[in-house]
């Protein structure tokens, strides 16, 4: 059974194939069985593409090639195919065939008559229209009847071809330089604003030298800050109105160009340039200046009156300022960027506060002072502790901590020797240095004021220029107080160690003159290589002398007594204060009313006539040695010179005589009153010379 059925099948197959090999040449032979089942867009010159739900569309004067599809299409298939408008209002028919589509003859056939490519040319539109439809129209033989080709598989929609401001390429160019201006205003826009006219100034002073040539070319225009501020923005939305209507133009209305504009806009046109010049504003202005002032000539007719309007209204632009409290924060929050050091800061930081702090702000409260009592010795215990402190002043007190009545400078312990337990009360009487009492609400300039009123202990360079002519004046003045205040110093020691010296004896302006003469101050180089020289002795045991020895600098050698002790002593120390306290003198009155206006007699204390001072007194013999250990100053006063002194003062201290005549001394009172003519001309121009000082000061 299974072969016979296989020869059976084999027959209808053959039978089928001769069959439909039969039909299609018949048909061929006679044309009029074509059907055309659809269309596609095959190639177009122009624009033109499918929708979504399947109908062709196409750009104006174009010319296109459409694919149709069917059943037994020929060459001639071209004469069997038509369009007709469509119109929503009415239903179309293929009774009125539209002339806008032009259909060129001989279809191209493929693939045993199933599809062929035919060639259409599209009209242009009417102007009033931006799109028309069209419908296929068909028929199967050539005497058929027309009919359309179902709903969109035989839809042509025909749209108006775009057309452009400008050509494409010269749109693209133009839009570049637009981006590129529009970055350049937003960028000019924050960073010449951000440069206010003080800041110019500052770097025309005190930048680099690029700096000052770029601030230079840009002050002059930002000094115009609203008019210069009006052209930049009117620039700016000059240009990006014109820069969006171009990219519109050019990829269309919708969605594509509001995303293509605001890109554009926003990172090239406003992020890139203000992160650029927001940092290199200076050099960016500069070196655009010509063409800020090209759009600022541009836009003169709107910019400039509105830049006057906001001028009247806002006033004029000053600038950045900073008050004192401002420019400490700037100081401190710009402190990691600039170049300036920790003390700087510190000096500059003190100076801004010094209308706003007082004294109490500043001051250590007591009960953290490092303070030393008046009665301390300084021993090596109180020099090492005072080192070890590590301040330069320190207050002392007498009595309680808040009675301060002194301060100590380091400085002052310099040739003090711990050795000598010289106590802390003579050290500061010596240099004596002032302590100022304020209130505690007293403001820091008020202070620096006071400060700056104290006279100066140090010399200053002569100017020899004539407009330095005053301050030549005040150096020399300056000096003149240094060379007095070194005599003062010496007074005070001398006065305020040995009693013989206190202004109960001898008065302060006699002293200071005694101080004064060159031969007062001495000085003994030590010589290493003969330490036992002569020359280092300044007092022998059992040699006669009339003069007086205070120790300034150095260090001496004391031997004295029979075991022949042997000590050593500094600064401060005084030997032969018995050589001058020989026999008293005593002042008396004169013996009668005439002759002499300021004379007194001075006699000894038994004696009733006025005698000479002489070298008949008895000499001192001291019973200790005294020999220099190294350089040494030291004050020497001789008996001659204390009691010439001593002299003077009680002259100066005694009344004038109630005579009328002034007529001079006779030489024998002269004589008795002054043995020593030379001496007597000394201490007369010593008191001559101090009581004009006095009276000038």
């Amino acid at each position: 059974m299974a072969p016979e059925r296989s020869r059976k099948g084999s027959t209808l197959t053959l039978l089928l194939i001769f069959w439909s090999r039969f039909s299609a040449s018949r048909a061929q032979s006679s044309g009029s069985d074509t059907r055309i089942l659809g269309m596609r867009l095959e190639r177009s010159d122009k624009p033109a593409s499918t929708s979504h739900d399947g109908i062709i569309q196409v750009t104006e004067e174009s010319d296109i090639q459409l694919r149709f599809y069917g059943l037994q299409i020929s060459i001639d298939t071209w004469e069997r195919i038509r369009f007709v408008e469509q119109s929503e209002e009415m239903n179309s028919t293929c009774a009125d065939f539209t002339k806008d589509i032009s259909i060129r003859t001989n279809m191209t056939v493929h693939g045993q008559g199933t599809s062929g490519v035919l060639g259409l040319r599209i009209k242009p539109l009417r102007k009033s229209e931006s799109r028309r439809d069209y419908a296929l129209c068909v028929r199967s033989s050539p005497d058929g009847k027309w009919s359309l080709l179902g709903e969109n598989d035989g839809k042509l929609r025909v749209v108006e071809e775009k057309r452009y401001l400008l050509p494409v390429w010269l749109q693209v160019i133009i839009i570049s330089c637009l981006l590129a201006l529009s970055g350049m205003f937003s960028g000019l826009n924050l960073g010449l604003m951000a440069l206010d006219p003080m800041e110019l100034r500052i770097v025309q002073s005190s930048g680099t030298e690029k700096e000052k040539k770029y601030a230079s070319k840009i002050e002059p225009i930002r000094r115009k800050g609203n008019y210069l501020l009006c052209s930049l923005l009117l620039g700016n939305v000059l240009v990006n109105t014109t820069l969006t209507i171009l990219i519109d133009d050019l990829i269309g209305s919708g969605l594509a160009a509001v995303v293509a504009s605001t890109i554009g806009i926003v990172i090239f046109g406003e992020i890139v340039p203000q992160a650029l010049c927001s940092r290199h504003g200076l050099a960016v202005g500069a070196n655009t200046i010509l063409l800020t002032k090209f759009f600022m000539l541009l836009t003169f007719p709107l910019s400039f009156p509105i830049s006057k309007l906001l001028d009247c209204v806002l006033g004029q632009e000053i600038g950045t300022v900073y008050n004192r409290e401002k420019l400490v924060e700037m100081l401190k929050v710009t402190a990691p960027y600039n170049d300036l050091v920790k003390e700087e800061m510190n000096m500059i930081q003190g100076a801004l506060e010094l209308r706003t702090k007082t004294v109490e702000g500043i001051m250590t409260p007591l009960s953290d002072c490092f303070m030393i009592n008046s009665d301390t010795v300084l021993d090596f215990n109180t020099m090492s502790e005072i080192m070890e402190k590590g301040y330069t002043r320190i207050p002392v007190y007498e009595g309680e901590q808040s009675n301060i009545v002194d301060i100590l400078l380091v400085k002052d312990l310099a040739f003090v020797d711990p050795d000598d337990c010289t106590t802390l009360k003579t050290v500061t009487r010596f240099y004596n240095h002032p302590v100022h009492f304020v209130f505690h609400d007293t403001k820091l300039d008020c202070m620096l004021e006071e400060f700056k009123k104290g006279e100066s202990c140090d010399t200053e360079d002569w100017s020899n220029d004539a407009e330095n002519t005053a301050a030549h004046h005040r150096n020399k003045l300056q000096f003149k107080i240094y060379s007095n205040r070194k005599q003062l110093l010496k007074y005070v020691c001398v006065s305020s160690e040995v009693n013989l010296f206190s202004p109960s004896q001898i008065s302060e302006k006699v002293l200071l003159r005694i101080l004064k003469h060159p031969d007062v101050i001495q000085e003994i180089k030590f010589n290493e290589n003969n330490k036992k020289s002569a020359h280092h002795y300044l007092y022998l045991r059992g040699r006669a002398v009339d003069f007086f020895i205070l120790i300034l600098q150095g260090r001496v050698e004391v031997e004295a007594g029979s075991e022949n002790m042997k000590f050593e002593t500094g600064p401060f120390s005084f030997y032969g204060v018995m050589a001058l306290s020989a026999p008293t003198l005593e002042l008396r009155s004169p013996p009668h009313i005439g002759g002499l206006n300021r004379s007194v007699s001075l006699s000894y204390t038994d004696h009733s006539e006025p005698q000479s001072i002489s070298s008949t007194q008895p000499a001192y013999t001291p019973d200790f040695n005294v020999r220099a250990l190294a350089d040494l100053q030291f004050v020497k006063i001789t008996r001659s010179q204390y009691q010439h002194g001593l002299m003077v003062s009680r002259l100066d201290s005694s009344p004038q005589c109630l005579d009328g005549g002034h007529g001079p001394a006779d030489d024998s009172t002269t004589s008795a009153l002054h043995p020593s003519s030379e001496h007597t001309d000394e201490m007369t121009s010593l008191l001559n010379e101090q009581n004009s000082r006095t009276q000038h000061t």
